[in-house]
């Protein structure tokens, strides 16, 4: 997925409505977050924890997905906030999403039709794999989005590389991205060309020097620039 059709994605949701703002929220943690179908689909809300950072109370999200591994990730500023008003949504203290533990499921679902109206509370309001999948597609269509980007795995590997091309170590990115093994990392740095692209046309000595088609160049960038 590129930056323009993920920023088309997060306008799709109504935010005058209960669900939209919801869909708002887990797409905001898709995007900010990378986490696979699996992680925000088991999110509880006793896995978003409060933590003080830099002197700044920020949103910290406990996420399991592959292996059951539990990873933390601090939740990017536009998502805390998404998640926020979700979570202070009045329409959301009506839905009973209380399990056995005490915890409550953090995204659910308003209809189903496959459950009793009298069982239709706790983990089966939570959503599956097949609903977040018929989201994104719902909004990415009615975008203009290509097909072959709207799926969370799509939205993941924008993160990904995105982390890779903002200068994030691997190290750092590999913790992020919940990797166990470095090299599933290292496959970004082969497709985050445009940070070093841009770097290359800035530095390399060509760039310092006047060649035979400097003048050209600087023509070409003037034409393209009209």
């Amino acid at each position: 997925m590129t930056l323009a059709s993920a920023e088309k994605l997060m306008w799709g949701p109504d935010f005058s409505t209960f669900e939209g703002v919801r869909d708002g929220a887990m797409i905001a943690l898709l995007v900010g977050c990378g986490l696979r179908v699996t992680g925000i689909v088991r999110l509880n809300e006793g896995d978003i924890v409060q933590d003080e950072v830099g002197g700044k109370v920020r949103m910290i999200i406990k996420v399991k997905e592959k292996g059951d591994k539990e990873r933390r990730l601090p939740i990017p500023p536009e998502a805390d906030l998404l998640l926020r008003l979700y979570l202070e949504h009045p329409d959301l203290k009506d839905i009973p999403r209380a399990l056995p533990n005490g915890d409550q499921v953090l995204f659910v679902t308003t209809r189903n039709r496959t459950v009793p109206a009298h069982e239709y509370n706790g983990d089966r309001r939570r959503f599956n794999r097949r609903s977040v999948l018929q989201m994104i597609k719902r909004y990415g269509e009615r975008a203009g989005i290509p097909e072959d980007q709207l799926h969370p795995h799509a939205i993941r590997h924008l993160y990904g590389t995105e982390l890779i091309e903002g200068d994030v170590n691997l190290l750092n990115a590999q913790k992020l991205m919940g990797h166990a093994d470095p090299k599933s990392t290292e496959i970004y740095t082969h497709t985050a060309m445009r940070m070093l692209t841009k770097e290359v046309d800035r530095a390399n000595p060509l760039a310092k020097m006047r060649t035979p088609v400097s003048q050209l160049l600087k023509q070409l960038k003037g034409q393209a620039s009209k």
